[in-house]
């Protein structure tokens, strides 16, 4: 359990504009760094709230998991609630970086 607390505070990211992120566009790009699993999808959806989404300048968001891992149905079910976030908002969204685990995860578990 104290395992799974300092693990869960340890999900950060770090807001960058690449001008050609998305196709040519601009985009906001997160950089993801830690594990994401039941113990830290709840700092994971503060990070990106629906508050937050709507004051996003640009209109291209990308999630960069390259130094994150993905590891339960917890985390898969928190990034489709930001991607619904960022769509409800009007904006445009990417993830890249995902390990070859992380995608057999999304695959199988289809829409959420």
């Amino acid at each position: 359990l104290n395992f799974a607390w300092k693990s869960a505070q340890r999900i950060t990211s770090s807001r960058e504009v690449e001008p050609n992120a998305a196709y040519g566009k601009a985009a906001a790009v997160f950089k993801l760094q830690g594990p994401l699993f039941f113990g830290s999808v709840t700092q994971f959806r503060e990070m990106f709230s629906a508050q937050k989404s709507k004051s996003e300048s640009e209109e291209v968001v990308v999630l960069d998991f390259m130094e994150s891992r993905v590891w339960d149905s917890s985390a898969l079910e928190a990034i489709s609630e930001v991607v619904q976030t960022y769509q409800n908002s009007n904006k445009e969204i990417h993830i890249r970086h995902l390990s070859r685990d992380c995608q057999k995860l999304l695959t199988k578990a289809g829409d959420l």
